[in-house]
């Protein structure tokens, strides 16, 4: 074989999985991937270039914007709203009526396993009911952010938050309540 030819080999034929099941009035975006035995509820928008890994549950009414990955075994609840460039990691828990903002990161695992003889342990983390995950802020493995809980644009989660708790800074600090008035 000529060394200057490159060859490649086609892992996917087809973006979306067969096995994969819909909901009523699901909208699909350009260049949408959604693996296998993924369930999406009704009423459903999966924008442009989104990445669905195998295993997701997404349910009613939820809104997954451009360009976001959502890994294996991710659960997300009815009437969530994800903005575009954020990463839900395998085994994450997005309760219902959550938002979360552009570029948001959600890890999943404690020890970088790439290389070494041991495998990865994930535990992904849980983001309760109605609660706000601000732009650009990273989530550690395994924390909760409570019911109606605000995380700030930037913060790094590296412990729980209690319900109704607004967080910021790196590590992310709680500096009050969310007023009565923002819960749902």
């Amino acid at each position: 074989m000529d060394k200057d030819r490159r060859t490649y080999t086609r892992v996917l034929t087809d973006p979306i999985s067969p096995t994969a099941e819909f909901g009523y009035n699901v909208k699909l975006g350009l260049n949408v991937i959604i693996g296998d035995n993924c369930k999406i509820g009704d009423n459903c928008l999966i924008d442009h270039g989104t990445v669905i890994r195998p295993n997701v549950t997404i349910a009613d009414n939820t809104e997954i914007r451009p360009f976001c990955f959502i890994g294996d075994e991710a659960v997300i609840g009815s009437r969530v709203k994800v903005f575009q460039y954020s990463d839900i990691c395998s085994m994450s828990v997005v309760g219902d009526g959550v938002y979360i903002g552009v570029g948001v990161t959600l890890t999943n695992t404690r020890k970088i396993s790439h290389g070494r003889d041991y495998p990865p342990l994930l535990e992904g983390p849980v983001i309760k009911d109605f609660a706000r995950v601000a732009s650009g802020a990273v989530l550690l493995p395994g924390v909760i952010v409570g019911r109606n809980a605000l995380v700030g644009a930037g913060a790094v989660v590296t412990r729980n938050i209690n319900d109704e708790d607004v967080v910021m800074g790196i590590p992310a600090r709680r500096i009050g309540s969310v007023p009565p008035e923002e819960l749902l």
